[in-house]
């Protein structure tokens, strides 16, 4: 009975972890989102995906010392592509919590592009 439990208690904490890891929410099962939320969770992984490759970039660049111009104009490119993505689709948010959760991405987006300067 005891193994039973703690099997059962290791799958709820497994689907804690997972619905928190993808959609930020500690949930146990995940609720269903808008379009428009997936639409902004994507640029969130975008925006991940972009500062990593220049920061990898950045750091390969530091280590043999080959220009980094290229990469920094790529990743510039694709904030400025979130930025406008990201303020076309505030718009259409229909919850404070989504709202909010634009803000706070655009504020990394503008943050990253400060960096970049």
């Amino acid at each position: 009975m005891k193994k039973i439990v703690l099997l059962v208690v290791v799958i709820a904490i497994g689907l804690l972890a997972y619905n928190y890891l993808t959609t930020g929410e500690l949930r146990l099962l995940p609720a269903a989102s808008s379009p428009q939320a997936k639409e902004l969770a994507s640029l969130e992984r975008e925006l991940q995906r972009t500062v990593l490759d220049y920061r990898t970039a950045a750091k390969g660049a530091a280590v043999s010392g080959v220009d980094l111009t290229a990469e920094a104009v790529a990743a510039r490119r694709s904030a400025k592509s979130i930025e406008k993505r990201l303020a076309e689709l505030r718009t259409s948010l229909d919850s404070d919590r989504d709202r909010a959760r634009a803000d706070r991405l655009m504020e990394k987006v503008k943050a990253f592009l400060a960096s970049l300067e």
